[in-house]
């Protein structure tokens, strides 16, 4: 179950990247419009995750992605932080677990970045600062993840860290919250 727990991950991010091959991804409906939800894609991706919850729920109905905005940055107004939650509403069943946050922008990628010698300064996600490192998030983008941290968050080397132990000791069974 973690091996396809991380495959969603893997995918939601495809989602994300690939927003502008979409009308628009449930991530940066939410950020311009408050909330949105969208079925997860009939894909290969998503497909033995999908299977494996209407199999624990004994709902054969459509899982969904249910996202909303938590916060919209001032500094980069088009950008903010997104929730998410992995929901299937015809067994009125959360899965909190395959959930998360994201910041992200309304064209899909995420934030600019910056780099400690020139701070606000806007680059690339992927910019290599002067000193050889890569940019980093700006003061509000890196409050917004402090702050889904200290409410029991994980950052991503807990999340691929909690996935891997999980899956090396044979857990990973998927809990369903009514």
């Amino acid at each position: 179950m973690k091996q396809k727990i991380l495959g969603l991950y893997l995918g939601l991010a495809a989602m994300c990247a690939s927003a502008t091959q979409m009308d628009m991804s449930p991530f940066t409906e939410a950020l311009i419009k408050g909330e949105a939800q969208a079925p997860l894609p009939n894909d290969r991706i998503f497909a033995g995750l999908k299977e494996l919850i209407q199999k624990k729920t004994g709902d054969s109905g459509d899982i969904i992605i249910k996202a909303f905005r938590i916060q919209q940055f001032k500094t980069q107004a088009n950008c903010g932080r997104v929730g998410f939650i992995i929901m299937q509403p015809s067994s009125n069943i959360a899965l909190p677990e395959l959930g998360g946050q994201l910041n992200i922008c309304n064209d899909g990628q995420p934030p600019l970045r910056e780099c400690k010698e020139t701070p606000g300064q806007p680059y690339q996600p992927d910019h290599k600062c002067p000193n050889g490192k890569p940019a980093v998030d700006t003061h509000e983008a890196a409050e917004a993840i402090n702050q889904a941290l200290k409410s029991g968050g994980l950052s991503h080397q807990q999340a691929k860290a909690k996935s891997f132990n999980a899956e090396r000791n044979g857990e990973g069974k998927a809990k369903a919250e009514k």
